[in-house]
């Protein structure tokens, strides 16, 4: 396929203000070129795509979804129910990103490991899909934030594959589990804040800092970035003191936790939406005094962590949580609209946290930036973003999304 495609604006990902009477050419499934109108001769055989009212923006990156659940809360306990089931409802809620227009989704931990398999199938091409960032089976302790086991008694085994890792050796162990199911990156679990709500604290270590160090090690030592389930306090530090890549949630950082972020280059990944969300759907009763204790915890901490990590030069990073109740796939502009609305980034830092940044977080090559030699992963916005984020919530206005070259969603008719 060769494309020319004449936009009104283009974003290229990289925070650089966007050009205006731009061109992006399309040759198979990567960025020949991009420039200005003026500056770009078509060359022959390409079909011009006349988008010229529109807005060209790199394919969306989600950095923190699980896809085996979509948000429905009747959903969730789908998740165990076969691993046929989860696989199927995986490659459902993974096209509605796509639909969205998001190419790149960072999944981080599920069950079964599907999403293993439904990176796979994608990329052999079997279905039409976005790119997986897949971690298969997040790391966790006995009866940690992720060991499905901590709800049922001690007695009763449940037969799904977990990781458990309570020793050094555990975690290394843990670790090349993972590794044998050809994982993107590794995910683990550092603070637990169920422990501690009815102590209205914020959070509580989950791991020893040399669990945690046995398993950060041994992922960078076979090429595997590494981040973490997290809130605050020390075990947060103890994590950064190990070399840990990206925070999720981390909703109680301090200045001191900026520090070593700053000095380790770890990125942030707040996950606004799942705890808005919450906020807005599920009442007081239904979560119980403790879980809503913590509940304002988070809501009076949240917003200022994320404009105080911005501010302190952090990379933060968007991921919506996706699968968590409310919170649903197909809607995963929201963080972008948080992280303007509530924490005060602009439209195009927050553009970028869904681009550049979160492909520079995790060395996700290829994708991320509008740039001559990366992959065709673009999608035309009717409107501008940077007047208004929301824009980009509605799926009318995300007219065409096309994914490796390939065209995915398609409003203006270029095939």
């Amino acid at each position: 396929m060769l494309l020319a495609i004449k936009v009104k604006l283009l974003i290229d990902g990289t925070g650089s203000p966007a050009l205006e009477h731009a061109i992006a050419l399309v040759e198979n499934n990567k960025i020949k070129a991009v420039g200005r109108q003026a500056d770009i001769a078509i060359p022959e055989g390409y079909t011009v795509v006349d988008a010229s009212d529109k807005t060209l923006i790199p394919g969306l990156i989600d950095s923190h979804v699980h896809i085996q659940s979509s948000g429905d809360p009747r959903e969730r306990q789908d998740r165990f129910s076969s691993p046929g089931r989860v696989a199927l409802n995986a490659l459902r809620n993974v096209n509605r990103d796509l639909q969205a227009g998001f190419t790149t989704l960072r999944n981080c931990g599920t069950e079964f490991y599907v999403d293993i398999d439904v990176r796979d199938a994608i990329y052999r091409g079997d279905f039409m899909g976005p790119r997986i960032w897949a971690s298969g089976v997040g790391l966790t302790a006995t009866r940690g934030h992720m060991d499905r086991g901590k709800s049922i008694p001690n007695y009763v085994k449940l037969d799904v594959p977990e990781v458990l890792c309570d020793t050094p050796d555990q975690a290394r162990q843990s670790v090349m589990k993972n590794l044998n199911m050809n994982v993107d990156h590794i995910k683990m679990n550092i603070t637990i804040s169920e422990n501690v709500r009815r102590y209205r604290r914020e959070c509580a270590p989950e791991m020893t800092k040399e669990v945690m160090q046995s398993a950060i090690e041994w992922s960078h030592y076979h090429g595997r970035k590494v981040t973490a389930h997290s809130h605050g306090g020390i075990g947060v530090t103890w994590a950064l003191e190990a070399g840990i890549d990206c925070l999720e949630h981390a909703y109680f950082l301090d200045d001191s936790h900026f520090e070593l972020m700053l000095k380790n280059n770890t990125s942030m990944c707040p996950t606004m939406s799942c705890i808005a969300k919450g906020l807005e759907h599920i009442t007081p009763a239904e979560r119980g005094p403790d879980l809503q204790g913590w509940y304002e915890l988070v809501d009076e901490k949240l917003w200022t962590t994320v404009a105080n990590a911005r501010k302190a030069g952090i990379r933060v990073i968007a991921g919506t949580d996706s699968a968590m109740p409310h919170t649903r796939h197909g809607n995963n502009a929201t963080e972008m609209a948080y992280l303007v609305e509530r924490s005060g980034f602009s439209p195009m830092e927050a553009i970028r946290a869904a681009t550049g940044a979160a492909a520079d977080a995790f060395e996700m090559p290829g994708v991320g930036y509008l740039q001559a030699g990366k992959f065709a992963d673009l999608v035309i916005v009717d409107g501008n973003p940077l007047e208004d984020i929301k824009i980009l919530l509605d799926q009318s206005k995300i007219l065409v999304v096309m994914v490796d070259g390939k065209i995915a969603k398609d409003k203006i008719g270029i095939a």
